[in-house]
């Protein structure tokens, strides 16, 4: 594993073609496709882009080394093993690249849908997820997301976008 610049993710995109790119889709957040062929089990809730396919990111429907280069931006919190993943996106691309939130990133605490806590250096705990819990990330959400001026003011701060980014390697 090998951490990463954000101007490393825009020569690798720019360089590197096909690009697959997981998690691309639906949720709360409006698709951004960044790869020739895009992946998400959501289907998105705007325009579903043509190079859009429906699929769970450790079941890619995709033949061995495909693509020169897989994305998966702010997905392994998401999915049931992280590690199965990362093995399917190791299979279907030659280089894999993959962002997670850091620790004090706001929105890693204002996701109920997280099942992973992210710790740095790329690595994964169960979320300690209960009743409260939820209720107070689906609170977070709500207030960050707002349209007061402290909300507004909020996602201008540095801990709204942090992120690592990882090429990962298949000795993980």
């Amino acid at each position: 594993m090998k951490r990463l610049k954000e101007q490393d993710i825009l020569q690798l995109l720019d360089s590197d073609r096909p690009v697959l790119d997981v998690g691309s889709g639906g949720g709360i957040f409006p698709s951004v496709p960044r790869g020739d062929i895009c992946v998400d089990i959501d289907i998105p809730s705007r325009t579903v882009p043509s190079n859009f396919v429906r699929s769970d990111a450790s079941h890619l429907p995709f033949r061995s080394g495909a693509f020169s280069l897989v994305i998966a931006f702010n997905v392994l919190e998401h999915v049931e093993s992280p590690r199965a993943c990362i093995v399917e996106f190791l299979r279907v691309g030659a280089k894999v690249v993959c962002r997670q939130d850091k620790f004090l990133h706001i929105p890693m605490w204002a996701t109920p849908e997280h099942l992973w806590l992210q710790l740095p250096g790329f690595r994964f705990l169960p979320f300690p997820r209960t009743r409260l819990g939820i209720r107070l990330s689906v609170w977070l959400r709500s207030f960050v997301l707002g349209k007061s001026r402290f909300a507004v003011l909020v996602r201008k701060l540095p801990l709204w976008r942090n992120w690592a980014y990882y090429q990962v390697w298949p000795d993980i």
